[in-house]
């Protein structure tokens, strides 16, 4: 068996020496599922390594920027002054930092919450509006043009009843085409009035979805990072099955009870800055492709075996790895960001591991002549998440 390999490898004279191991390869169409993904797993695992290698690269120079900036508000020096420093003062010698940063921090951070959450409904810091000429489903426009039409044959009626006039064919023409702008002008009317109620349910319905999947509290965590750090990410939304308690009337008593159910429910969240890794191209209005450095426990890990898009086996073998020496993805940034943090960096640090998680399209099934055409990959997980392997061998592990 080939290390890091889930498919067995036989040799020539292996096979000839025992000739019944060929009648198992024969039968290749009762292979597991797992052994015939393997030749595409080995090209997404080379694909992914290298681009996370690139993505960490690239993000050096800002998690330097980063540090700084969370040193700054620590008031702490950058460690080169503060050796520079102590080589003249002596080096038991501790300067003064002026704590203005950390002081100009917090009341960037009050101004901010200040003017994001207002209190009450409508006052929240994103809006929903129709557009200038909004385009309504088939059915609602069919319906108001009858209405419309409709009415423009009661305005016909009233001004013949009115007149006493018999309507012939030329005076009937006359009377519609007078009718006509303001028909038109009341068909928008209607038009605009049918978008516009149908944008506050819409917005009804999304603050809804805001307040169940923690939008505000994850856009305030946000907010630390935006003035500390100078970037800030909020992911979302990320579907959760969540527990959720339910009022039901009990028929035979005729009074609610509560019932659990699970629900899946859309979720927001805070990520770190210092563990997201965007491709190097990223502009503000494209993300090709991003690594996000997540934290899982065993019983995380655990838990998504049997779950619909998680190979069990695979994470079976990431959970026997993490037995024999951990499971840790260690960057750049990690001993700094924990110095900062008034952490202490352990071997193993409890049960964590760190895999990543990938997101954007996967270039697999690559021909002779270099062309890869994109494809999507959602076989193994919903976010193609993987686990770090060893940074010696380049190894890698897919739960």
């Amino acid at each position: 068996m080939a290390q890091g390999s889930l498919v067995a490898v036989r040799g020539n004279a292996e096979l000839d020496a025992n000739p019944a191991l060929m009648g198992g390869l024969v039968q290749a169409t009762s292979v597991p599922p797992t052994a015939k993904e393997e030749p595409m797993l080995l090209q997404i695992v080379a694909y992914q390594n290298g681009l996370w290698e690139k993505a960490k690269r690239e993000k050096i120079k800002h998690e330097n920027r980063m540090i700084m900036n969370l040193r700054a508000k620590n008031s702490e020096y950058e460690p080169e002054v503060l050796a520079a420093i102590q080589a003249t003062m002596g080096p038991n010698h501790k300067p003064t930092y002026m704590g203005i940063t950390s002081t100009k921090c917090r009341a960037g951070k009050s101004w901010i919450r200040d003017y994001l959450f207002q209190p009450g409904f409508g006052n929240e810091p994103w809006d929903i509006q129709a557009t200038p000429i909004p385009e309504l489903p088939a059915v609602v426009q069919e319906k108001l043009f009858a209405e419309t039409t409709n009415w423009v044959k009661q305005q016909a009626l009233e001004f013949f009843g009115m007149t006493g006039q018999l309507p012939d064919e030329s005076l009937m023409d006359e009377v519609l085409q007078a009718l006509m702008p303001e028909a038109e002008t009341r068909l928008e009317s209607m038009i605009r009035e049918s978008a516009d109620t149908a944008a506050k349910k819409m917005r009804r319905k999304i603050a809804d979805q805001f307040a169940e999947g923690g939008w505000e509290e994850a856009l305030r965590d946000c907010v630390d990072d935006l003035v500390d750090i100078g970037t800030m990410i909020l992911k979302g939304p990320v579907f959760t099955r969540s527990p959720v308690v339910v009022q039901e009337i009990n028929p035979e008593t005729g009074e609610y009870e509560p019932r659990v159910e699970d629900r899946i429910i859309q979720t927001y969240k805070r990520v770190n800055p210092l563990l997201f890794y965007p491709s190097p191209d990223a502009s503000k209005n494209s993300l090709p492709w991003s690594f996000e450095k997540v934290r899982l426990t065993r019983k995380n890990l655990s838990d998504l075996r049997g779950q619909p898009g998680f190979n069990t086996e695979y994470i079976n073998e990431v959970l026997r790895e993490y037995e024999q020496k951990g499971l840790v993805e260690w960057t750049n940034v990690d001993q700094p960001k924990a110095n900062v943090e008034g952490r202490t960096l352990g071997v193993l640090e409890t049960e964590l591991t760190t895999p990543w998680n990938s997101r954007g399209p996967l270039r697999v099934g690559c021909s002779s002549n270099g062309a890869c055409p994109p494809r999507s990959w959602t076989t193994l997980t919903r976010n193609t998440t993987s686990s770090p392997g060893r940074s010696s061998t380049g190894s890698s592990r897919r739960c």
